[in-house]
């Protein structure tokens, strides 16, 4: 071999030599920098998830809630992030429908009619939390008496006397199927014709309380007074109740000291008043009242029974249209005017003060005490003249 051929060759060799022992360092670097980063994420990734662990354990024993491993920091942040959002709808959520009706209605979604139901219930939940008492047993008893029962409708009615009670009973017994239309009922007071919630056993009064519709009506506490009076003791056709009436109050009234100037059947507002004030503001007596004139609060105790509805004679027009669609009546039902009171009118007002002006101070002062809690359960306002 020529000696110059030689020399080619050897350099070559030493080329390739030095050329692979640059490949042979340049892929060793490479396999350990791949190595410890594929470590670094493993004990990274280890530890993250380590700590996410004890954080969520910790918690789940402050929680007193079952420990769950999470087996990737990832994912318990994104559930977490989860979590956070559906909490987030359902807050808002529920405070849009903080307060709605029983459609489930938000409140600025109702008309005039549903949000004055609302109202007058929210104002009867206020007041009972103040002043609820445990009921006695002749109230309880008088509860369940005064509650009517439609089990065809699902309904519990509490007819309030002198507050177009009349009316609405006629309303029930045609729900009821008892009579065929309003015009065929004679008198819609009488026991046989309705079913009360007393003849039911406990166990069944507490099913209809829960889950039947309930209502009932009120009326102004001296309105419904006065009424009382000018239908029991001045109406020529009421001479039954007058003379039922008219003795005990006399022989109550002369048994403390009070004269009865006037005829036999002939009884005065303020002897009226005298007896009912006396026999009212007495707790153990307020139960004996007739029910024409006894608190309103005691004839249907809206702080023991909650009633899904209370209307008023004063919105009676509105609210007779808007009932019965709850009740599911039929649309040939319309509401009978009995003693319409659905306009108080200034003749009407005129008329019920031309009574209670008679009525001394102090004598005023206490038919208004012994009317204080309906004043303040069902939203009436006292007048400066009662004051």
């Amino acid at each position: 071999m020529p000696p110059v051929y030689e020399q080619f060759v050897h350099r070559r060799i030493l080329v390739i030599s030095v050329l692979a022992s640059y490949l042979l360092v340049v892929l060793t670097v490479v396999l350990m920098t791949g190595r410890m980063w594929t470590w670094s994420t493993i004990y990274t990734t280890s530890n993250a998830s380590t700590h996410t662990n004890w954080m969520y354990q910790a918690r789940s024993v402050q929680n007193n809630l079952p420990s769950k491993t999470v087996n990737n920091a990832q994912s318990t942040s994104e559930s977490r992030s989860d979590l956070k959002d559906v909490s987030n709808v359902s807050s808002s959520s529920t405070s849009r429908q903080a307060k709605s009706d029983n459609d489930g209605k938000p409140v600025l979604e109702l008309d005039p009619v549903q949000r004055r139901f609302l109202q007058r219930k929210e104002t009867v939940t206020t007041v009972c939390k103040q002043s609820k008492k445990p009921l006695k047993s002749k109230e309880e008893y008088f509860m369940y008496q005064n509650l009517i029962v439609d089990d065809r409708h699902r309904l519990l009615y509490c007819p309030v006397p002198k507050a177009s009670s009349t009316s609405w009973m006629k309303v029930m017994l045609v729900l009821m199927g008892k009579y065929p239309n309003m015009t065929s009922i004679e008198k819609a007071h009488r026991p046989r014709d309705v079913r009360q919630l007393i003849t039911y056993n406990s166990t069944e009064r507490a099913y209809r309380l829960k889950n039947y519709l309930k209502f009932m009506v009120a009326r102004k506490p001296l309105d419904r007074f006065v009424s009382a009076y000018k239908d029991k003791f001045s109406n020529p056709q009421s001479n039954r109740w007058r003379r039922k009436l008219c003795g005990n109050i006399v022989t109550y009234n002369r048994e403390l000291g009070k004269q009865h100037h006037g005829g036999q059947f002939d009884i005065s507002i303020i002897e009226f008043a005298e007896y009912v004030t006396r026999m009212g503001n007495d707790p153990v007596k307020q139960l004996r009242l007739n029910a024409h004139w006894r608190p309103m609060n005691l004839h249907c105790q809206p702080c023991h029974v909650d009633y899904d509805y209370y209307s008023s004679t004063e919105t009676v027009e509105e609210d007779a249209k808007f009932l019965p669609r709850k009740f599911h009546a039929p649309e040939r039902l319309h509401f009978p005017w009995e003693n319409p009171t659905k306009n108080v009118t200034l003749a009407h007002m005129k008329e019920t003060w031309r009574y209670l002006l008679k009525l001394p101070h102090a004598l005023m002062q206490r038919l208004v005490n012994m009317y204080r809690v309906d004043y303040n359960i069902f939203g009436y306002n006292v007048t400066k003249k009662t004051t």
